[in-house]
């Protein structure tokens, strides 16, 4: 009964049923706010770690990452998809995996509660700082909001998208991540696939030209008219050369 109030769009896993045929679901939760993170998390659900040799090893861990936000993601050629538990973030050939936000007049509560939470519980983990701060990197402008609105990613229950920007901008004040966390290793993912210029002319030419279908018929035809005039000349050079007897 709790869970359906804390969080309805969770889906409660049929782990074992009784006979009257209701799901009986055992969860040990230090309180109701635990078990509310629970639910973001999928309950039962362990968070992914590093694998230890990569743990302090990192040659570049003082380097100074720096994040695109999700706008300039777009533009390199990434593609955003949902999902619902905070610890599905992830990246595959072209597509980052970003956990769905319902944002309204609670959320900044919530959050702010669900990081001092994880603060104070040592061993509790450190999904939730981590994910607001990969939503803060993720978000600079009312337009990157916008993008991940159109996404599914963000759902917008408040004033504007600026509010919502100013929001995980300022969540993420003074949050350090846990660096062995899996959204580290999306971190590295990014920054690899947006360093290949293939990728950000490929996101490009399908932003400029495939995006509207008349843009696109155009490049077509023009395409064609150059490979018509190239079959021309390629003729009329063999018939110089070899002209007909």
């Amino acid at each position: 009964m709790i869970l359906h109030f804390v969080n309805p769009d969770y889906k409660i896993p049929p782990v074992n049923v009784k006979v009257d045929g209701q799901v009986d679901v055992k969860v040990d939760s230090l309180h109701v706010l635990d078990l509310y993170r629970k639910s973001l998390l999928g309950l039962g659900r362990k968070p992914k770690v590093l694998p230890p040799n990569t743990k302090g090893k990192d040659k570049n861990k003082d380097k100074v990452r720096i994040v695109l936000s999700a706008l300039k993601l777009h533009e390199a050629g990434v593609d955003f998809r949902p999902t619902k538990s905070l610890l599905d973030i992830s990246f595959d050939r072209g597509k980052l995996i970003v956990p769905t936000i319902i944002v309204d007049d609670a959320t900044e509560t919530a959050l702010l509660n669900l990081i001092a939470f994880e603060r104070v519980h040592v061993g509790a983990g450190n999904e939730v700082t981590s994910f607001v701060s990969f939503m803060d990197d993720l978000i600079d402008s009312a337009q990157d909001v916008s993008l991940l609105h159109s996404s599914m990613i963000i759902h917008i229950n408040i004033g504007s998208e600026k509010a919502v920007a100013d929001l995980f901008n300022g969540l993420s004040r003074d949050m350090t991540p846990d660096p062995a966390n899996s959204v580290q290793m999306v971190y590295d993912q990014l920054d690899n696939y947006c360093k290949r210029k293939r990728n950000q002319w490929r996101a490009n030419l399908a932003h400029t030209y495939f995006k509207n279908p008349w843009a696109f018929l155009s490049l077509f035809a023009a395409i064609f008219l150059i490979l018509l005039t190239t079959t021309q000349t390629f003729y009329a050079i063999v018939s110089y050369h070899r002209p007909p007897k």
